[in-house]
């Protein structure tokens, strides 16, 4: 149980992470005219993400058949997750860069 605890608040730390700098990054990143499908596009491929992750329950036994798994499930997503926070962290600085 603590195992899973542990998964879920990565998860959630990571997703909170990933997720709230594309906001910032999209109006810092992109011209105005392209800003808007940026952000759109940006923001359909989380939305895929969420689509699709409640199926991973049904994925991950086909993957690991001998584990458990609930903690599977959550070590594929904060993996996922950790990885997406990872790169957004790697990201230059904006300041001071024109367009």
């Amino acid at each position: 149980m603590p195992v899973t605890t542990l998964l879920i608040l990565l998860n959630v730390v990571a997703n909170a992470t990933a997720f709230g700098a594309i906001f910032i990054l999209t109006g810092e990143l992109f011209p105005t005219a392209i800003r808007g499908t940026a952000f759109a596009s940006s923001n359909f491929v989380g939305r895929v993400g969420s689509f699709l992750a409640p199926s991973l329950p049904e994925l991950v036994p086909k993957t690991f058949p001998t584990s458990e798994v609930t903690e599977n499930s959550l070590l594929v997503l904060v993996v996922v997750a950790a990885l997406s926070a990872a790169l957004m962290c790697t990201l230059e600085e904006t300041r001071g860069k024109s367009l």
